[in-house]
């Protein structure tokens, strides 16, 4: 995929790196077999499969069964055979631009940004068409599903145009339900810091798309929370302030309730074959990416 100038967050992607996830990501994401209409095998698919499509280059971790010795001979380089593949999924990547993901020094958002961009990257590596919604209260922004070089790109230019609210409004997953597609394939990235940690929405696109992956990310300042004393906290989408003392007591019983919410994500996602991963915005992209792809290997997800 041809190199573009970003800017922060999205500079800090390693293309080189990226391939390699995308290996990794290849026995992972592909999904269930799906065909085109009529029948019939996507033509620009590279995959399993036993008719040819073309040759490139070998690429560290590929099989060298796969190896093509005679066009190898008469280019001078290692050719990798190619076949068409018989399966083309369709993905949606739903990220939560509510101003609870522009809190603290920005980190999460950072982070959000970087995980948006670096699995659309995977999935189009993997010959898959991509979509993006960024969504508050109502959908903000949609990215219709596209393959390739080009689709990528334009993905990238609305994560770079894109910012979370500075204030007031609130998350609503479900706004994104009427523009998904039945048979899709979805990842939500947000905080899910709502009432019902967005429940009963991920449910719901559970039951319309084929796969559903949820990746959670908080700030530090939301899991660490430090400092004691009188304090004034103010709930960032709704506006409400409040006044609390802070004791040692008090911040133990946050945490307690914090891992609460968050156990009950997580066992809500296993019961619907949701593939969950909970990260801290100080984690890095890529600690992330290999812990989620670890978890669905072991889930079967």
């Amino acid at each position: 995929m041809a190199k573009r100038p970003l800017t922060a967050p999205l500079n800090e992607l390693n293309e080189a790196e990226l391939r390699r996830f995308a290996r990794i990501a290849g026995r992972l994401f592909a999904g269930r077999p799906k065909l085109m209409p009529g029948n019939r095998p996507h033509r620009l698919r590279a995959g399993p499969g036993i008719e040819f499509l073309d040759h490139r280059e070998y690429q560290p971790g590929d099989d060298l069964r796969d190896v093509d010795w005679l066009a190898t001979a008469r280019s001078g380089r290692t050719q990798i055979r190619r076949f068409r593949d018989e399966t083309s999924s369709d993905w949606v990547i739903c990220l939560d631009c509510s101003a609870s993901m522009g809190i603290g020094a920005g980190e999460k958002w950072r982070l959000a940004v970087q995980l948006t961009a670096a699995l659309a990257y995977l999935l189009i590596q993997l010959d898959n068409r991509i979509g993006l919604m960024l969504f508050r209260e109502q959908v903000v922004s949609l990215k219709p599903l596209g393959r390739g070089q080009h689709a990528y790109a334009g993905l990238l230019r609305l994560l770079e145009g894109m910012a979370p609210a500075a204030a007031g409004g609130g998350s609503r997953l479900g706004a994104c339900t009427p523009h998904v597609r039945p048979g899709c394939q979805l990842i939500v990235i947000s905080d899910f810091l709502v009432e019902d940690g967005m429940q009963a929405d991920l449910a719901r696109l559970a039951r319309i798309g084929e796969a559903v992956h949820a990746i959670q990310v908080l700030s530090p300042q939301e899991i660490r929370i430090e400092g004691q004393g009188r304090v004034r906290l103010q709930d960032i989408e709704s506006g409400e302030q409040v006044s609390v003392d802070l004791s040692l007591e008090s911040i133990e019983q946050v945490k307690e309730r914090l891992q609460s919410f968050r156990r009950r994500l997580a066992s809500h996602c296993r019961r619907h074959h949701i593939g969950f991963t909970y990260c801290d915005a100080s984690d890095g992209w890529r600690a992330v990416l290999m812990r989620h792809m670890q978890q669905l290997g072991g889930a079967g997800v």
